[in-house]
């Protein structure tokens, strides 16, 4: 009974999770969707994958459950009155979407994006972005638009 205990304390003081930052200028091409790729990450309870460059394209978790998973995309576009989309997707379904509006190109703006699902070992979380048609996006550009974005996802409970 006291090795059971201990063992759920053990989990839920250092449940999964990941974190991922971008450290560097990305640069989008309007009118496709394209994946976003990060630079840095921390986890536990979840493996990251990389690409040949080094960036983490995706992350799984180890176990089965419920997660909220959280993107935020910063930046500025080249043009006014268009848009920045970020997405979330398992196995390739989009699962959540933000969007975020430019009404004038001398300000920066955030899409965010937040969703709850029920995860398996074997499922794959990816985030991409859609800039719209004729304007490029300048997307964490700066420390401020590099501090603002994020790709997060932690356990909240047991699988349903």
């Amino acid at each position: 009974m006291n090795q059971q205990v201990r063992d759920v304390q053990k989990w839920l003081e250092n449940p999964p999770f990941f974190s991922c930052e971008r450290t560097s200028a990305l640069t989008v091409t309007g009118g496709s969707v394209v994946a976003v790729p990060w630079d840095q990450s921390t986890s536990n309870g979840f493996t990251v994958t990389k690409n040949a460059s080094g960036d983490i394209v995706s992350a799984s978790p180890k176990y089965a459950g419920r997660y909220r998973l959280y993107a935020q995309l910063c930046g500025k576009l080249s043009a006014a009155g268009g848009h920045l989309n970020i997405y979330i997707r398992v196995n390739g379904n989009t699962e959540g979407m933000g969007v975020a509006s430019y009404e004038n190109t001398s300000f920066m703006d955030s899409a965010v994006c937040s969703t709850i699902v029920s995860l398996t070992p074997s499922d794959v979380i990816t985030t991409h972005t859609y800039v719209s048609s004729g304007r490029t996006g300048y997307l964490t550009n700066t420390l401020e638009q590099q501090l603002a974005s994020v790709f997060l996802g932690y356990w909240i409970g047991g699988a349903q």
